[in-house]
C-alpha cells in the first residue's frame, strides 16, 4: 500500500484551471502516491484519503504552492559561473562560451548537471527544461535527482570526411527509447534547435521533419538579439520566426525561449497551442540583449514561461528572482503599474511553464494533480507582515524561504535538507570540474 502525506493546516497559493490564482487558508493536503488527492478545510476527510500509516507536516507559518518552472536553461553551465561577464551575447557566445565548451566532456557536464540540480531543487524548482551538450548525461542526473524535466538531445553531427553538418536520426531515436517517459513519466524528450543562426540552412528542415516523426518537442532560441533578427532578414528575407516556421521548426510542441525582439506579425506566427515562448529576464537584460514585451506576448494568445537561462548568462537559478524582474519590466516598459500583475506571473513560473514543457497535470494545488509543490516558510523579516501571498511571493520571495520540495508525491528536499543528492560532495566535484572546464 503507497504510503500518503498529509499537510494540516496549511495557507496555499495555487493557479486553479480558471485561471485565477487562489488563495486558501488553513486549508488540509493529502498526497498518496505522486498525486494529490485532497485539498480542502476538513481534516477528517483529507485524513480519510490516505492509508493508516501517514506521514503529517503541521503548516503553522507555511505557505504551501506548485513547485516552480524554469522553462529555459543549460544546467551544466553552472560550471561556467561568474567567468564570461559583461558581455553582449555575440561575444560571450561565440569567444568566451563556445571555446570553453569545446573542453566539455560527459564528466564535466554531469557535474555541472548535479550542482544546478542541488541549486534548483533549493529554490523550490519542480520542473525544468534543458538545452545542452552530452544530454545523457543530464538526463540521468535528472532522474537520480528526482526532479521533472524536458531534456533536449542534439540530432545533428559534423561528417568527418566531409566536414559537413548532417542529420542523426538514430542519435534522437536511441535518446527517445532510453529516455521519454522515464522516471514514471518525469522526463519528456526534445530535440535541439539551438537557433535560426547557427546552422547550415539545409539542417532546419531536416531537424523539423526529424522531430515531428519522432514525436518530440523542439527547443530552440528565437529573436534574442536584434543581430540575429537583421542577419535573419539579410540572409532570408524574414524575420527568425516567420523563417522558423517555413522551416517547419514550429509545427510541432515547441520550447521557444526569449523572443525579446518580436513585431505583431511574429507574436501572430508564435501563438500557437503547442508553443511556450519562455521570458529570461535577467539573462536578456545581463547580456544587453533588450526587454521582451511579455503582455503584448500574452495579449496575442501566446503561452509565456519564466526561465532562467544558463548560470553563465544568470548566474543564479533562482526563478523568485525571476518572478519579480519580469513583473517589474513589463510595468517600467508599459508605464502602468497594473500590467503583468503577480497573479500574471505565478501563472507563468507554475502551471503554464509546467503545461508548456508537457506536463499539463502538475503546477497547481488540486486534487487529481501530480505532487510537485513546495512549502515556504514564512517566517523571515522579509515576509513580514505576509499581506497579499501572491504579492508576497512574486515581490518579496526568494531561493532562500523554501523549506521543503516534494516532486512527484516525493520529498527532494526536507526542512532544509536535500534528500537526493550529496550537496557536499557534488559541490566538491564541481570545482575540480570547473578548473577542467577553465584548461588549467
Amino acid at each position: 500500500m503507497s504510503k500518503g502525506t498529509l499537510f494540516r493546516h496549511f495557507n496555499i497559493l495555487t493557479p486553479t484551471a480558471s485561471g485565477v490564482v487562489a488563495n486558501l487558508s488553513d486549508s488540509h493536503v493529502s498526497v498518496l502516491g505522486n498525486r494529490i488527492v485532497y485539498v480542502g478545510p476538513s481534516e477528517a476527510q483529507a485524513r480519510s484519503c490516505l492509508p493508516e500509516v501517514i506521514d503529517i507536516l503541521d503548516g503553522y507559518g507555511k505557505l504551501m504552492m506548485p513547485a516552480l518552472a524554469n522553462a529555459h536553461g543549460h544546467i551544466a553551465m553552472t560550471l561556467m559561473r561568474n567567468t564570461a561577464d559583461d558581455l553582449n551575447l555575440h561575444d560571450w557566445l561565440f569567444n568566451a562560451i563556445f571555446p570553453r565548451e569545446e573542453r566539455l566532456t560527459g564528466a564535466i557536464v554531469r557535474q555541472g548537471a548535479l550542482l544546478g540540480l542541488c541549486e534548483m531543487i533549493r529554490g523550490g524548482t519542480g520542473v525544468c527544461a534543458d538545452m545542452y551538450y552530452h544530454s545523457d548525461q543530464v538526463a540521468q542526473t535528472i532522474l537520480e535527482s528526482g526532479m521533472r524535466a524536458n531534456v533536449c538531445c542534439e540530432g545533428k553531427t559534423t561528417n568527418p570526411d566531409t566536414r559537413k553538418s548532417e542529420v542523426k536520426p538514430d542519435q534522437l531515436a536511441k535518446f527517445v527509447r532510453q529516455f521519454e517517459g522515464a522516471g514514471e513519466g518525469r522526463l519528456n524528450v526534445a530535440l535541439m534547435v539551438h537557433s535560426v543562426y547557427l546552422y547550415d540552412e539545409h539542417l532546419y528542415p531536416e531537424l523539423a521533419a526529424m522531430a515531428k516523426e519522432a514525436a518530440v518537442f523542439i527547443q530552440v532560441h528565437i529573436s534574442e538579439t536584434t543581430r540575429e533578427v537583421d542577419e535573419c532578414v539579410a540572409k532570408y528575407g524574414m524575420r527568425p520566426p516567420e523563417r522558423l516556421a517555413s522551416f517547419g521548426v514550429l509545427d510541432g510542441p515547441v520550447i521557444a525561449s526569449h523572443c525579446v525582439h518580436l513585431n505583431d506579425e511574429d507574436r501572430a506566427i508564435l501563438a500557437r497551442p503547442n508553443l511556450m515562448a519562455v521570458h529570461n529576464p535577467s539573462s536578456n537584460m545581463k547580456l544587453g540583449s533588450g526587454l521582451a514585451d511579455v503582455p503584448a506576448m500574452l495579449a496575442n494568445g501566446i503561452r509565456v514561461g519564466l526561465g532562467t537561462d544558463g548560470a553563465a548568462s544568470n548566474n543564479t537559478l533562482d526563478l523568485f528572482h525571476e518572478m519579480r524582474l519580469a513583473s517589474f519590466i513589463a510595468k517600467a516598459r508599459h508605464r502602468d503599474a497594473g500590467s503583468l500583475n503577480a497573479a500574471d506571473v505565478i501563472r507563468m513560473a507554475t502551471s503554464d511553464g509546467y503545461a508548456g514543457m508537457g506536463f499539463a497535470h502538475a503546477g497547481m494545488i488540486e486534487a487529481g494533480f501530480l505532487a510537485d509543490l513546495q512549502i515556504i516558510d514564512l517566517g523571515h523579516p522579509a515576509l513580514t507582515p505576509l499581506g497579499d501571498p501572491a504579492a508576497a511571493i512574486v515581490y518579496c520571495g526568494a531561493a532562500g524561504f523554501v523549506e521543503s520540495v516534494m516532486v512527484d508525491g516525493r520529498f527532494l528536499m526536507y526542512k532544509g535538507d536535500l534528500q537526493t543528492l550529496d550537496e557536499q560532495k557534488i559541490m566538491m566535484d564541481a570545482k575540480e570540474a570547473a578548473r577542467l572546464l577553465a584548461g588549467s
